[in-house]
């Protein structure tokens, strides 16, 4: 009942957003703003999906993947334009080694680098930079999110055990810590 009714003003913004769309008078970066709107209405939709998902899980039924061809390159590049749209302020570099495609969950995998670019950008100092970057080699993708000082991570935290080059006993200025979405923690 509530991924329906969540589902009602998203189907409304995303019409309206059509609707602009159509608009001439617009311009390029009215258009580019649409855009994002109705890319960060879809996110939302798959949010929702994600709600109802957890709700399955809980029941036993476990969490849905559905592997297709993918362009990881164009989903992190996605992702991260909707995260700088939210967050303006926000320094997001996003270096990529060409396009990273294979077998994956697009909507997961959105997931996954949304929650972790955007832990940086909550947990990052403002004005410092954060540094995504994708790579492949064809067989594997390596996802990394850098940022070059925290506000708010605390020493001890889960992700300390994912920074590179920092024990919990380093002190963390002018080191960069590293967050890694699971296929690489070197």
């Amino acid at each position: 009942m509530l991924g329906h009714n969540l589902r009602t003003p998203l189907v409304a913004v995303t019409l309206g957003a059509d609707l602009l769309r159509q608009k001439e008078e617009l311009g390029a970066r009215g258009q580019r703003i649409i855009a994002q709107i109705t890319t960060s209405a879809h996110r939302a939709n798959q949010m929702v999906n994600d709600l109802l998902d957890l709700a399955r899980c809980n029941l036993g039924t476990g969490i849905p993947v559905r592997t297709e061809k993918t362009d990881l390159t164009s989903v992190c590049h996605s992702v991260v334009n909707e995260l700088t749209t939210a967050h303006p302020k926000a320094q997001i570099i996003f270096t990529d080694s060409g396009t990273v495609t294979g077998q994956y969950d697009p909507s997961r995998l959105a997931q996954a680098f949304s929650n972790l670019i955007g832990n940086a950008v909550r947990h990052g100092k403002a004005q410092s930079p954060i540094k995504v970057t994708l790579s492949g080699d064809g067989a594997t993708a390596c996802f990394c999110v850098q940022i070059t000082e925290s506000l708010s991570l605390p020493t001890h935290s889960p992700l300390s055990l994912i920074r590179t080059g920092v024990s919990p006993s380093t002190p963390r200025e002018n080191k960069e810590h590293r967050l890694a979405s699971g296929w690489d923690y070197s």
